[in-house]
């Protein structure tokens, strides 16, 4: 306060003692300066008149300072004793201001690149945030978690030097991040071991119990939880006013990064089913035959460099236009996806099936050779003559030359499916 009064110009002696309204008016009127301290002096006389233990702090700016403001009134051996104190907190707010920029200028130049709609990996800008405030000295562990289904979704942890990504908790977990979670409230705890959360909520250790502090900080969207970040740093009352400020901010970036991971993965499996939708037959949900052709080509010169082996079959629905003609499109449709159910349950995840038009098809098995790819042609074979339908089909199979254009090759294997057909015809 002496500070304070030689900056205003007041001596302190001259100062009569405000024990009413109507003084601290009238001192309020003969030193206006004072009058940014009013809540100071309405708290003391809440304290005087209620007698319970309180702590109460403002900032104030006066004449280009800031000063942090508080009070602090406390009971002994049933006596009232108050203290009002005033600290110069300008150069702390710089030297904040300072330390901030230079993490947050960090944490952006490091992570922009990471930051893309092209390729975005938010694990990647969680480990640049954890290890830019780790090596700040601010903090030691890190934990953000995401509620889906019901479930905890670490998305990122580092825990005492343990990996903790990427692991599910239930909901019901009485742990520290459900209470953060639940309460969808900030909560700084001093001392991990001494402080005891309330309704049963418990703060758990990954090794044994030792002392750090902890800031809890809800994450949200439109007023809605659906988070938490843990900071935590080893020792009792670790943070400073200032990391935590730094903190809020860091939530603030963390946030703003996990809404754009969801966006990023809509756009994404939208982008997916898009390209699906462009590359597939919409009835059969084999590959359309324009995707088909620059695969089979794109496959073909592969091989060839590397001399490795692959087969491909050229299948086509017996008497398709009879069925056609007989029993309408509508059927034929139904039997063209039954068979081509049965392909896909039948072939290799590795292995390529597209429409080629029509009742055509074709498979394409990559490092087969033909003896292998013809013994999965088999149980094609065998499993549609088992349903009520019983299509029968004709195909061709070669193992691709290295020889000939993937135009040779696919007239090669086409030539024997007609083939095989002839031969069936000639049969019944």
């Amino acid at each position: 306060m002496t500070e304070l009064a030689k900056r205003f110009q007041v001596d302190l002696q001259q100062i009569p003692p405000i024990c009413s309204q109507n003084a601290f008016d009238m001192f309020i009127e003969k030193f206006p300066n004072f009058k940014k301290f009013m809540p100071i002096f309405q708290v003391l006389t809440y304290f005087k008149d209620n007698k319970n233990e309180m702590d109460f702090s403002y900032l104030e700016e006066i004449e280009n300072t800031l000063y942090e403001i508080g009070f602090r009134g406390i009971i002994y051996n049933n006596e009232a004793y108050s203290v009002i104190y005033v600290a110069d907190i300008t150069r702390d707010i710089i030297l904040y201001n300072k330390k901030y920029l230079e993490v947050a200028e960090k944490l952006r130049r490091e992570t922009l690149s990471l930051f893309s709609p092209q390729s975005f990996d938010s694990m990647k800008l969680y480990n640049k945030i954890f290890e830019t405030l780790r090596e700040e000295g601010i903090i030691d562990s890190l934990v953000i978690a995401t509620l889906k289904d019901n479930k905890i979704y670490i998305d990122f942890g580092y825990i005492e030097n343990i990996e903790y990504s990427n692991k599910i908790f239930p909901r019901d977990n009485k742990s520290l991040t459900n209470f953060v979670i639940d309460k969808a409230q900030k909560i700084y705890i001093p001392n991990s071991v001494k402080f005891k959360l309330p309704e049963g909520y418990e703060i758990y250790h990954v090794t044994d119990p030792k002392v750090y502090s902890v800031y809890g900080v809800p994450l949200k969207k439109e007023n809605k939880v659906f988070g938490a970040i843990l900071y935590e740093k080893v020792g009792e009352d670790s943070f400073t006013k200032n990391e935590i400020r730094l903190m809020d901010e860091i939530t603030n970036i963390i946030d703003a990064i996990i809404i754009f991971k969801d966006l990023y993965n809509q756009l994404n499996e939208e982008r997916k089913k898009y390209y699906e939708a462009s590359i597939r037959d919409y009835l059969t949900g084999a590959y359309n035959r324009a995707f088909f052709e620059g695969y089979f080509k794109k496959l073909c010169e592969k091989s060839k460099r590397y001399n490795e082996i692959f087969s491909i079959a050229f299948i086509d629905i017996n008497d398709f236009k009879l069925i056609n003609d007989r029993y309408g499109h509508n059927v034929g449709d139904l039997i063209l996806k039954e068979f081509a159910r049965i392909v896909h349950e039948t072939i290799r995840g590795s292995d390529i099936f597209a429409r080629y038009g029509g009742d055509e098809f074709v498979i394409i098995f990559p490092n087969t050779n033909k003896k292998d790819a013809t013994l999965i042609m088999k149980r094609i074979e065998m499993k549609t003559l088992k349903i009520k339908e019983n299509i029968s089909f004709s195909y061709g199979i070669i193992e691709v030359s290295h020889e000939l254009s993937p135009e040779e090759n696919l007239k090669l294997v086409d030539d024997l499916m007609y083939k095989m057909k002839r031969n069936k015809k000639s049969c019944d």
